[in-house]
């Protein structure tokens, strides 16, 4: 509840910000983030279009225009957005970054794999980027690579809970079972409450023959999410 008083009374400030200044083009760019943050994101859509008409050359607009329009679903306006921002400002690390999510959502993977590779060369600290690039490796069962990406996001970020997740699953895929299960503990110990790496650790112990483990992970699962039915299924036959 705070937090959306807080977003709400953002919200109001740029609104305040917009009527009073006139057409100003950061001033309506702010007022699309306040709408998007509270997830109004036509109205998002409606005042980044209005800061691009008043200052075409906007690449952060057309940024925040491409992430409205992924949210919304048109993946294909997105890419375009992202396209024109990076016309505008050609080193925007960001703009790429989200270009390869674009096309990643989109299964042009090759496409995906080289924006994030773009990214990193314009911002080679950006954790989000290599991890993303480690996905991508990983979907075209390229694991040695995706592996080397994830340490790269962990040596950036060491509390990057998803990195260590990722890297867990591109171990397990390997068979080096006792290198998932550390893994997935270090993620555990920094996000107890991480649903998905639990099951995955408790998936690893099943695999390496660890049984009451498996089951004792799995049962952490549904302490969690009692409705996760996976995790019901393997407590039921936990050796098959």
């Amino acid at each position: 509840h705070a937090r959306n008083a807080v977003l709400k009374s953002d919200l109001a400030t740029w609104q305040d910000v917009v009527a009073k200044s006139g057409a100003k083009a950061r001033g309506y760019n702010s007022l699309g983030l306040a709408y998007a943050d509270i997830g109004l994101t036509d109205s998002a859509i409606e005042n980044y279009l209005a800061a691009i008409r008043i200052e075409p050359y906007f690449a952060n607009a057309y940024c925040n225009l491409g992430l409205a329009y992924e949210k919304s679903g048109f993946t294909d306006r997105a890419v375009e957005s992202y396209l024109a921002a990076i016309m505008i400002q050609p080193y925007f690390a960001k703009a790429h970054y989200n270009l390869g999510l674009a096309y990643e959502k989109s299964g042009f993977m090759d496409r995906a794999v080289e924006s994030y590779l773009t990214a990193i060369r314009i911002e080679p600290w950006f954790a989000e980027a290599h991890n993303n690039l480690g996905l991508a490796y990983a979907k075209t069962g390229l694991t040695d690579k995706a592996v080397e990406e994830f340490l790269t996001a962990i040596k950036i970020n060491p509390y990057f809970v998803m990195a260590y997740n990722n890297l867990g699953n591109a171990y397990f895929v390997a068979g080096e079972l006792d290198y998932a299960i550390d893994t997935y503990k270090m993620a555990i110990g920094m996000s107890p409450g991480d649903v998905d790496t639990r099951f995955n650790l408790a998936m690893a112990y099943k695999r390496k023959g660890m049984i009451k483990e498996a089951v004792s992970e799995f049962n952490e699962v549904l302490k969690l999410n009692p409705a996760d039915e996976q995790a019901k299924t393997e407590i039921l036959a936990p050796g098959q």
